[in-house]
């Protein structure tokens, strides 16, 4: 989804949208970051995220509510500079690779 070299910029109200629109799991392989380092991220600027179990409720038909994004005026906190985590295991990979 994204370019793997250049750190992305997301507002909050972008954010909040994306993680009520599918799993973190999947948001974060988008951003090529660790569903916890989203959570982190998430938290750091106030954007609340479904529960684990959420999206299996969802899928099965149950009641689900979605939090509403509280305000926020610090304007430190409106957006948020992902840069890709390059894993050591996955510069091995890649070496093994172009050899």
């Amino acid at each position: 989804m994204y370019n793997n070299s250049q750190p992305i910029r997301v507002e909050r109200q972008v954010l909040y949208d994306q993680v009520w629109s599918q799993p973190m799991i999947k948001l974060a392989k988008e951003y090529g970051i660790s569903d916890v380092a989203l959570a982190k991220i998430c938290k750091k600027l106030n954007v609340p995220y479904p529960w684990r179990g959420y999206w299996r409720r969802k899928e099965t038909g149950k009641a689900v509510k979605q939090l509403p994004l509280p305000p926020n005026s610090d304007p430190t906190k409106q957006t948020v500079t992902i840069q890709r985590i390059i894993r050591p295991e996955a510069l091995a990979q890649m070496s093994e690779e172009i050899a």
